[in-house]
């Protein structure tokens, strides 16, 4: 409650238009640079944690990403500006965005006819602002906000390619670096240029018409314009094997990324490699100016380069380790995240609990598991149990020879293990006892999940690589497995089993082979079990990575397409990149800390935020100050009247005391979108202070009402 009368009387007093998605934040770092544009004394960074404006004179820098900005996508592979100043942004996934002062506006295949919208990566405007952008399995153009979508592709085999960069040609033409080859564009038409230069990267021409290819496999081409091609490669030059990027500068030198630095190519003669100390990272984009070259890389950043020498350059964002999470445990009111080890992230600040690199034995673990909020189980693949708590590590060497899935503690002394090559296996005191198919019920010894529900009865699932899928339980006398035959859910093995309050068990069931056929999320009751799926639920897709099931025994799940919330009332919300501030398609795992706050690991995109914004600010994008709204008379005494914004087409009515508790509930009503007055009875309300928040199917406007 406090939270909520907080955020009320901030607006009150302090009111201000929300962002576009004022409810999610989005906690990146920006290492990983994908994309280079030069815009005079400033430099767009496109990275895999969003776009960075970089002031070259004043070495400032500003992130924006998909929570604070609403960027089409936060994984940037293509940037172009136009004569208007926006800037066009070719992203991994959500299509193509267009960025100015801060906001962005977004063509994907919701909003237009795209039909595709994943891996858009080459971008070109023409002088007439005309936008060409390339993806994975199309050519697209905008103009005056209007998109075309022109399928590109092979014209011998008749399958769209992935277009991954387009440069203008001499003759006006347009050069299109395809992953089967070079196409050349021309007033609607294609022509398949060459075929031998295949999965090409980059394209650029230089001074005097020649083009430069840069291949994924096959190293660097040049077509000169009396239709000599010359190949340099590793085994005839300093050019490495795969050139992902180059630049021609203004005397014609040819730049490109090589491993472990940067190379200045020379046709004649050896070409000069600057090598940069960062490890095998090396380069990996750039783009020039006059001055220098501006050089991102995979892992570290972005660097300048000048007169032979690299500088850092800071545009992180946040001290997040890497992009790529993947298990979320909840520890004494904090976030624990797995990446190349164990972050502690509390109250904005990130700190390693431990690595793969300094003081784990564990190198490297499959998961961890939270105990008590004590300390944390670890566990691997043919390596070593371990508990760590207060900086100290015990190993428990019975399980070195074991492929490790899972881990039930009952202590530190007692607890379950699931393993892939021997079954179930109980640690106590020292001695392990071994529960198999030889010896129990468990249908083959190729276990996966492990919890306990509300009674102490340990369940579990089986079969993820090889033999039949299920689920069991055992209370330690008595064993029961659940089977296709009994559960038609239980097709594909089952990867994460939680409980609820009530002792209903939550899990999936994935195709590890084939995602798209997974069945989605199943419910148990004891008795009952129950399927949701895409077909009756809001569920993105059936392809469910994790679950959390969160103090109020609201089912969260992660997976492909994004995330879901679902409630014991049978209310479904999903959270996808389509409609929401979630930084990355795919969500890995997803946990509820107490202070209601929810967070969304994914594979890329690092870690997306869900703000508790309480029960009264729910299911709406943005939130408007008290000035976007007319009600009068304030104060009042008997009568309130509320004029409707003409721009909406449904509205709801609530009013709340200090308390936030709700003295007035209207039903959602149809705006004749003229001139809707609602009018309110307020004779029987008490003397005070209250809020009213007008709901629409856009917005949230609230307005301090005082009535005398």
């Amino acid at each position: 409650m406090r939270t909520i009368f907080t955020l009320l009387f901030g607006l009150i007093i302090c009111p201000f238009m929300f962002a576009q998605y004022a409810n999610w934040e989005n906690i990146t770092n920006t290492n990983m640079v994908a994309s280079l544009y030069n815009d005079g004394d400033t430099l767009w960074v496109g990275t895999f944690g969003g776009l960075v404006k970089y002031n070259k004179k004043t070495n400032e820098s500003i992130c924006y990403n998909r929570a604070n900005a609403g960027l089409s996508t936060n994984c940037i592979s293509g940037l172009s500006k136009d004569n208007k100043h926006n800037l066009w942004i070719a992203g991994r996934f959500n299509g193509i965005g267009c960025f100015k002062d801060g906001t962005c506006k977004t063509f994907n295949r919701i909003n237009t006819d795209l039909p595709f919208d994943e891996f858009c990566q080459g971008i070109y405007i023409d002088k007439n602002d005309t936008v060409f952008v390339g993806s994975l399995f199309g050519f697209n153009r905008i103009f005056d906000n209007q998109l075309k979508y022109m399928q590109a592709g092979n014209l011998i085999m008749s399958i769209p390619q992935y277009v991954k960069d387009i440069a203008p040609a001499p003759d006006g033409s347009l050069v299109l670096a395809t992953s089967y080859g070079l196409y050349n564009y021309k007033k609607g038409s294609y022509m398949l240029m060459y075929n031998q230069t295949a999965d090409c990267n980059v394209a650029r021409f230089d001074n005097s018409g020649n083009l430069w290819v840069g291949t994924a496999k096959n190293g660097l081409y040049k077509y000169t314009s009396n239709n000599t091609v010359l190949n340099y490669n590793a085994s005839n030059s300093d050019c490495a094997a795969g050139v992902v990027a180059l630049v021609v500068d203004k005397n014609d030198n040819i730049w490109m990324p090589g491993k472990g630095g940067l190379i200045n190519f020379k046709e004649t003669g050896n070409s000069v490699v600057y090598k940069m100390d960062i490890g095998n990272d090396g380069a990996y984009r750039i783009t020039n100016d006059d001055s220098c070259i501006w050089v991102g890389t995979l892992q570290h950043g972005l660097y300048r380069f000048k007169d032979g020498a690299f500088e850092k350059v800071k545009v992180s964002n946040t001290d997040l380790k890497s992009n790529s999470n993947g298990q979320l445990e909840v520890m004494n009111s904090y976030l624990l995240i797995k990446n190349w080890g164990v972050t502690k992230y509390d109250k904005g600040n990130f700190s390693v609990v431990f690595d793969t690199i300094l003081g784990l034995k564990t190198n490297p673990f499959n998961g961890m598991k939270v105990w008590k909020d004590k300390g944390i189980f670890t566990f691997g693949n043919k390596t070593m149990v371990g508990y760590f708590e207060n900086g100290a590590w015990r190993y428990y060497d019975q399980f070195k020879t074991d492929y490790v899935r899972s881990i039930a503690p009952v202590s530190t002394d007692t607890f379950w293990i699931s393993t892939a090559n021997r079954g179930l296996l109980k640690y106590e005191n020292g001695q392990v006892n071994v529960y198999n198919s030889s010896n129990s019920l468990l249908p083959n010894n190729n276990l996966c999940a492990l919890t306990f529900d509300g009674r102490g009865v340990l369940w579990g699932s089986f079969g993820l690589d090889s033999g039949i899928p299920g689920i069991f339980s055992f209370d330690g006398i008595n064993w029961h497995a659940w089977t296709e035959t009994e559960v038609p859910y239980l097709t594909y093995p089952v990867t994460v089993l939680k409980f609820d309050s009530q002792n209903n068990l939550w899990c999936n069931s994935i195709n590890i082979s084939n995602m798209m056929e997974c069945k989605g999320l199943i419910r148990f009751d004891g008795s009952n079990w129950s399927l949701y799926n895409t077909s009756n639920s809001t569920l993105p897709t059936n392809t469910i990575y994790n679950i959390f099931v969160d103090s109020t025994d609201t089912v969260w799940t992660a997976g492909v397409g994004g995330a879901t919330k679902f409630d014991r009332g049978d209310k479904w919300e999903a959270y996808t990149i389509y409609n929401s501030g979630m930084a990355f398609i795919t969500a890995q795992d997803v946990a509820r800390l107490p202070n209601g706050d929810v967070y969304f690991s994914h594979a890329y995109g690092g870690l997306s935020v869900l703000k508790n914004t309480s029960s009264i600010m729910n299911d709406t994008p943005s939130l408007s100050a008290s000035a976007d709204i007319k009600v009068y008379p304030i104060p009042t005494q008997n009568m309130l009247t509320v004029q409707i914004p003409s721009n909406c087409t449904s509205y709801k009515i609530e009013m709340y005391d200090l308390t936030t508790k709700p003295i007035y509930l209207s039903a959602w009503n149809q705006s004749n979108q003229t001139n809707d007055l609602q009018t309110i009875n307020t004779s029987s309300f008490p003397k005070g202070v209250y809020f009213l928040q007008l709901k629409t199917e856009k917005k949230i406007y609230l307005k301090k009402i005082i009535i005398r």
